[in-house]
């Protein structure tokens, strides 16, 4: 199985203002810093790569897998949307196969197959032929958990505030880690 990022998110869960905020930082001198701490702190958590395993902002990815089974489980949850399910059939040749077929559970991140249906069956044996094409995130940067945006401010705070000093700057506080910790556990 193999993830591909199609759209990557097009904002960050914290914004400048509030990071600026939660840190008491008035001067506009370090802007840039800051907000590449946010992104770096957000890239920490967030998608394939990330320590969650979710998709915190709206993200498209597609996900390649060698065979159709009944229940498809698809990553980086929270799901939002399925565009897509294709597939290269025998002849070498992309279908899209119709949502006749197929039904989505968002809830559950799962792609399954309708009572009565059945997946094609000529799809090219290759390593993975079948690409299903996925929206992912909780949208709005006011609709990621708030945990998870405090330990966002944390993770960069911590990194701003330690970016001269060797050792701590690589670290993440143990508060942060105890907010991710605890999102993680409701997934699983």
């Amino acid at each position: 199985m193999t993830l591909t990022l199609v759209t990557p998110p097009a904002d960050v869960p914290v914004s400048l203002a509030e990071q600026k905020d939660y840190q008491n930082i008035t001067s506009t001198s370090d802007d840039a810093l800051v907000a590449a701490l946010i992104r770096a702190a957000t890239s920490y958590l967030d998608g394939d790569s990330g320590v969650l395993g979710e998709s915190l902002m709206t993200q498209t990815w597609d996900y390649k897998i060698p065979a159709f089974r009944a229940r498809l489980q698809l990553p980086l949850p929270p799901l939002s949307s399925v565009t897509s399910v294709k597939y290269t059939d025998t002849s070498d040749v992309e279908q899209t196969v119709s949502t006749d077929i197929y039904g989505v559970d968002t809830p559950a991140e799962l792609v399954f197959l309708k009572d009565g249906q059945s997946w094609p069956s000529d799809v090219k044996i290759t390593p993975f032929p079948i690409t299903i094409r996925f929206v992912a995130g909780y949208g709005s940067w006011s609709d990621v958990p708030e945990d998870l945006r405090v330990a966002i401010q944390i993770i960069a705070s911590h990194w701003y505030e330690n970016r001269g000093s060797t050792g701590d700057a690589s670290t993440i506080p143990d508060s942060a880690l105890a907010l991710i910790q605890k999102h993680k556990a409701s997934w699983f």
